[in-house]
């Protein structure tokens, strides 16, 4: 290696100064082999050498991976180099090399200062932007919706200035970096990506409409009618996705809860695009279009050959409509079905959410069986109350169909909360009649509990029992 960053360094033929750089990155990659000075004869060609053995120098540095300040400087330094293949290199350096380099790599994908914009310096840019923690990406938002938006306008229909194919791939690399980085504070940064929906490239539309649901609200309301195709799509991860976020929309997506409805009901569909529709249209909430799938949310709620998640999702779903004052005929006599039917270990927290719900619901006319659940309800340590599901989602690209899809659900506090609010509204009279020792438990789980709320909740309903 000494020969050859002498050579790097003394050899007046740019030819071998460019085989010299490239052999450096390629035997120092990963940085375990590397000098200082391997380094610094190679922010040396980056600065001063010609654009080829430039080039090469800043391949190099990027394999090597060393965000030394030296090294920092010389590809920042080279972001305005005026040959593209220059600053194509070096905005792929930055990506490999890492730490804070936003600034740099928005100033690429802008390229203000530049005759004409070349689309590879961009889709480098881009990726290298993907590459960093969101926290620091998120700063280039607003650089990414503005080539989303520029590019798009290039839709390839025989116009003046076509769409290449290199910006192609700048489009669809920028719209899925967007997919990680936006989120429902970025409401304002939707008109781009909105546009972007009627793409003709359907890979391009689809990360469009996951980013617009990771956004969700108003503007977000455009992409349902991909997502509703998306829920249609043989890739699983797509059809997860889609449900996922057409939950983000809220009663912004009540066109597609017949859809939802139509997933959830089908048993051939793999059990965890199931769970995500029936939490998707309990997030979607007691709108007039589900509130008309009730008799088919029942149905899967009834079917005993359905996975018991789906069936507890289900239940989730239909609560919402008790919530809100809705009527869904047939509810109450289902889940006292359930209630008393279903007396396998894996589906007691089925049973309970019935009773809970008959409780509330129902108060004094609940059946006599929702206190006897209740009562097991109140026994059983291992509940907690669910909070909220979340996700985190990749775009898909050509490479990885569909992306990764990880949802995962929140839960908090000591679920026996629900018991007792349900054996509140039954009310004290029907406990001290026919379930007498719910009192001792309720003084057992006051003094145990470690959750305040829990504790509250079960010396007021004793309070109620000693009236």
């Amino acid at each position: 290696m000494p020969h050859l960053v002498a050579k790097l360094r003394e050899d007046k033929d740019a030819k071998v100064q460019e085989a010299v750089a490239n052999a450096l990155g390629e035997i120092c990659a990963g940085g375990e082999l590397h000098t200082p000075e391997v380094l610094t004869a190679l922010c040396t060609a980056l600065t001063s050498g010609e654009p080829a053995v430039q080039q090469s120098a800043a391949v190099a540095l990027g394999h090597i991976g060393r965000a030394t300040p030296a090294v920092l400087a010389a590809l920042t330094g080279q972001a305005t180099n005026k040959n593209m293949g220059v600053r194509q290199n070096v905005a792929w350096a930055l990506g490999k090399v890492g730490d804070d380099n936003i600034a740099t790599l928005r100033q690429l994908l802008q390229q203000k200062d530049q005759e004409e914009k070349d689309a590879q310096v961009q889709l480098n840019a881009v990726n290298a932007i993907e590459l960093h923690e969101t926290a620091k990406a998120q700063q280039a938002i607003g650089d990414l919706l503005a080539c989303c938006k520029e590019v798009s306008n290039k839709n390839g229909d025989g116009g003046k200035k076509p769409r290449t194919p290199q910006e192609g791939e700048l489009l669809r690399a920028s719209v899925l970096t967007l997919v990680k980085l936006v989120g429902p504070k970025d409401q304002n940064s939707a008109e781009p990506l909105i546009a972007v929906l009627k793409d003709r490239d359907q890979e391009v539309r689809f990360n469009a409409a996951k980013a617009l649901g990771n956004i969700g609200g108003v503007p977000a309301r455009a992409a349902v009618p991909i997502l509703r195709e998306m829920l249609g799509n043989s890739d699983k991860s797509l059809r997860q996705y889609a449900a996922f976020a057409l939950g983000n929309l809220g009663k912004y997506a009540e066109d597609a809860a017949g859809d939802l409805v139509n997933v959830l009901a089908k048993n051939e569909e793999e059990q965890d695009v199931r769970i995500m529709s029936a939490v998707a249209l309990q997030r979607i909430g007691p709108v007039p279009g589900v509130i008309k799938a009730g008799p088919k949310l029942l149905q899967v709620l009834e079917d005993t050959n359905a996975p018991i998640p789906v069936r507890e999702r289900v239940m989730w779903a239909l609560r919402v409509h008790l919530s809100s004052g809705s009527n869904v005929p047939g509810l109450f006599p289902t889940m006292t079905k359930i209630m008393t039917d279903n007396r396998e270990p894996r589906a007691k927290m089925l049973r309970y959410d019935c009773a809970y719900l008959l409780g509330v619901f129902q108060g004094a006319k609940a059946p006599k069986e929702t206190l006897d659940v209740l009562y097991e309800f109140l026994k059983d340590e291992k509940i907690q109350i669910y909070d909220s599901t979340s996700g985190k989602i990749e775009g898909s690209s050509g490479e990885k169909k569909g992306g990764n899809v990880e949802v995962k659900e929140k839960h908090i506090g000591d679920g026996r909360k629900m018991a007792v609010h349900g054996l509140s509204s039954i009310g004290s009279d029907r406990i001290l009649k026919e379930r007498p020792e719910i009192a001792d438990q309720l003084r057992a789980l006051a003094a145990a509990t470690p959750f305040p709320e829990m504790r509250d909740a079960a010396n007021g309903l004793l309070a109620k029992l000693k009236k």
